[in-house]
């Protein structure tokens, strides 16, 4: 199986109401990735979005106005790189509800890898207080890839970090 590291661009923090705007992905031992924004209705974003969320994700800069998937040809892609893989990432919890929802369903192998808790058991740290991904970058040494909040540049962060945390646990 491939750890597959999925990033989840949304309308705010809550897996349950929000919808997702930018779906990026990277399969950390081929290197393919992809990019691509789901079907959804502008409107209803920036209507109900938190702002702060659209802020971050640099919806209106970045997102609003570019093709989305209207065929779900991306969508049906990344369901095939998923299937009977590990999908892992930052935020993998909330990132899976959502494409749960888009999905109807899980294609990947049910455990999921959540980037801080790998890390906290790679470098011995206590679990009580999970580094973020910037965190893991620096504890890593890894650099942050693109200097904007995008889903892809966040997938490869995280992929980034993952394959770092690997190598350190293989030459402890």
């Amino acid at each position: 199986m491939d750890l597959i590291v999925v990033d989840v661009e949304t309308t705010g923090l809550n897996p349950f109401n929000d919808i997702c705007v930018e779906i990026g992905w990277e399969n950390t031992r081929t290197g393919e990735q992809g990019v691509f924004i789901p079907k959804h209705d502008p409107d209803y974003v920036l209507a109900v979005a938190s702002p702060r969320a659209l802020e971050v994700n640099g919806y209106r800069e970045r997102i609003l106005g570019k093709p989305q998937d209207e065929d779900q040809q991306e969508l049906a892609r990344l369901y095939r790189v998923l299937d009977g893989n590990v999908m892992g990432g930052s935020n993998i919890r909330s990132d899976a509800v959502h494409l749960y929802r888009l999905f109807q369903g899980e294609p990947w192998y049910y455990h999921l890898v959540e980037l801080s808790s790998y890390v906290c058991g790679v470098l011995g740290l206590r679990p009580e207080n999970p580094p973020g991904l910037a965190d893991c970058c620096d504890l890593l040494g890894v650099s942050p890839e693109g200097a904007v909040h995008s889903a892809l540049s966040g997938a490869q962060t995280t992929a980034k970090c993952f394959r770092a945390a690997r190598f350190a646990a293989e030459n402890r």
